[in-house]
């Protein structure tokens, strides 16, 4: 396999060949999505002010259930709230 897509595979679809998801420096973005990173709203979701993740944790709270949703971008953050 060559580094992010198999059998040279670009994943211009989105759908064939397996990423490989150990760094972000395997798997290099395609085009489309150097894009859609450029044109994204952005904000700080530290201060609350991310749209994007402000709109994840509206939907994953709402599925659940829950009053509130809260994104955190690790496991070792995980481990932090929980304390």
């Amino acid at each position: 396999m060559v580094a992010g897509y198999p059998n040279g595979d670009t994943g211009t679809n989105g759908t064939r060949g397996n990423i490989d998801m150990r760094s972000d420096t395997v798997t290099q973005p395609t085009t489309a999505m150097r894009t859609a990173m450029a044109e994204a709203e952005v904000g700080d979701d530290v201060f609350g002010d991310d749209p994007t993740v402000k709109r994840l944790e509206e939907r994953v709270a709402s599925m659940l259930g829950k009053e509130a949703g809260l994104f955190v971008a690790s496991g070792l953050e995980r481990a932090e709230e929980k304390r």
